[in-house]
């Protein structure tokens, strides 16, 4: 391709086309839109072919950006932040230079994923929103960019996956499975997939709702309870046969519930009852969703900021605290405690604990580090309470997760449990440690 120089006629000054060379570990960005306001990340800088460097070229009213990018410690998300107005339309700050300058530029650009780079999005759900925070595999194919912004003709075509992050929806923490999307130059948004997964404990089986859940009582607590995955699945409604498919458009997909060992056998209902909306204590859980509602909204954005610093600072490829506060201050405002959501506990506060420390309770840091490249060490601890304990303990949750091949995870998991409704009631049995092994193969069709 020939490139044409900045040449600048009113001032008869020609730069010639203009080159970038970066450090190994390269140099910190900020891209307005694609990353929030006051985050930065890492990129360096290559040829778009061998032999060839990253160019900027003119003419300076139609620019052209050529090469390829690796990127490295980014937090991105898309739709971009800000790319339409409340009506659906198309839109730039037409005043900030920046910007202008970007939309403007013709791009021939590919982008690689390197090390702790991370995807979020907050997608409007039936009750809320769906937050999505997913790792960036590494070894993911990456984008190519042509067009430009300004006119419309600016396309994306490659994939990106992730096996590894979470999704928050209501009051519930998915792990991801696979999350994947597919760009292609046709359309400006992707072909999406997914899957999350949860692990819940049963208690009982109602023959209307199936596992009710929830129950926290001495009684169903004391009995023995069985672990199962209840996955969070993307799909999409196709329009010609009208049944769904696994992999579909950016703009139509949704979730679901799926039982991964009866994905056919259980409704809706049944699976929203094992994870605790059952008819006989939906209005607990309503109280509860609407605070974590409160919470996302007010707490979270607090949190983000320093999670960051903490990531920089430490070194860290992922830093995630998460609070009830906003649970147990509401709690703790009423004088008859007792009549919250009609039940004697809400939360499972302990009424026996310090004010101030019941602030704190089920609060969470999770920590994580890709020691090697296919490596990846986490650490979680929760600080809890017995319902009788007058101080506050700690879960200690410790993994590694080891990426054998392309689409095979090996993942060790370790806990060490201060405090677990499911398994320390009455010190019958001692099962205050978990171990657990899994072996994941993820196929895309």
């Amino acid at each position: 391709q020939v490139l044409e120089p900045w040449f600048f006629e009113d001032v008869g000054l020609n730069l010639g086309v203009l080159s970038l060379e970066t450090a190994e570990n390269g140099i910190p960005l900020h891209f307005p839109g694609m990353m929030e306001e006051g985050d930065i990340g890492f990129f360096t800088a290559s040829g778009r072919l061998p032999g060839e460097a990253f160019y900027f070229a003119g003419p300076p009213d139609l620019p052209l950006c050529r090469g390829t990018t690796q990127l490295f410690n980014c937090r991105v998300t898309f739709p971009f932040i800000g790319m339409y107005d409340e009506s659906g339309e198309y839109v730039y700050d037409e005043n900030d230079r920046v910007i202008e300058f970007m939309m403007n530029m013709r791009w021939d650009m590919k982008s690689l994923p390197g090390n702790n780079n991370r995807y979020f999005v907050s997608i409007p759900g039936y009750v809320g929103e769906v937050f999505m925070d997913l790792n960036i595999d590494n070894n993911s194919e990456g984008f190519v960019y042509t067009g430009r912004l300004i006119d419309e003709s600016f396309r994306v075509d490659g994939s990106v996956e992730s096996s590894r992050g979470r999704v928050e929806y209501l009051d519930v923490n998915f792990r991801v499975e696979r999350f994947g999307a597919e760009f292609n130059v046709y359309e400006i948004y992707p072909e999406v997939y997914g899957t999350a997964y949860t692990t819940v404990r049963t208690e009982e089986y109602d023959p209307v709702f199936g596992v009710t859940g929830g129950d926290t009582s001495a009684a169903a607590i004391g009995g023995e309870s069985v672990p199962r995955d209840i996955l969070l699945k993307l799909y999409v409604t196709d329009p010609v046969t009208g049944k769904e498919v696994s992999k579909g458009r950016w703009e139509d997909f949704r979730f679901k519930l799926i039982s991964r060992e009866n994905p056919y056998g259980e409704t809706q209902e049944q699976l929203l009852a094992s994870l605790g909306y059952s008819f006989r204590n939906l209005q607990y859980k309503a109280g509860e969703v609407g605070l974590t509602l409160t919470q996302n909204f007010l707490i979270r954005p607090l949190f983000r900021p320093i999670e960051r610093q903490l990531e920089r600072k430490l070194k860290l490829d992922y830093v995630r605290v998460r609070s009830n506060f906003a649970s147990y201050l509401l709690y703790l405002s009423f004088q008859d405690r007792t009549k919250i959501f009609n039940r004697p506990t809400f939360l499972l506060v302990n009424n026996n604990l310090d004010p101030a420390l019941q602030l704190l309770q089920s609060s969470e840091l999770t920590l994580g580090k890709y020691v090697l490249k296919d490596v990846y060490m986490s650490y979680t601890g929760q600080l809890v309470a017995g319902v009788d304990d007058s101080k506050l303990g700690v879960n200690h949750t410790l993994g590694v997760e080891y990426r054998l091949l392309y689409n095979w995870l090996l993942e060790v998991e370790m806990s060490k449990f201060q405090f677990d409704p499911f398994y320390n009631i009455d010190n019958s049995r001692d099962l205050s440690r978990d171990f657990r092994i899994r072996l994941r193969r993820s196929i895309t069709f």
